[in-house]
């Protein structure tokens, strides 16, 4: 092989391992992002007294309470977190 070969493998290579390192940053980013935004979600939550967590109507007939809310949301951010391992 040329050396010019060998300059357009080591070349295509580079921007193969850039594009795969990339790819990993921005999944480092958004779950970064994503786990700050549910820390200030669950900060913003804190200040709700536990009465008014109850009341029906932040989406149609579901409380900020509910089933919805409170068990899907944990298990979604669990699974991400183990994704960035």
């Amino acid at each position: 092989m040329s050396r010019s070969g060998d300059d357009t493998h080591l070349a295509a290579w580079y921007l193969r391992v850039q594009q795969e390192e990339d790819d990993a940053m921005d999944k480092i980013r958004f779950l970064d992002t994503l786990l700050t935004e549910r820390a200030e979600w669950d900060q913003v939550l804190s200040q709700i007294d536990e009465a008014r967590m109850s009341v029906p109507g932040v989406a149609n007939e579901w409380s900020m309470k509910d089933e919805h809310y409170r068990d899907h949301l944990p298990a979604l951010c669990a699974w991400l977190e183990e994704s960035r391992r």
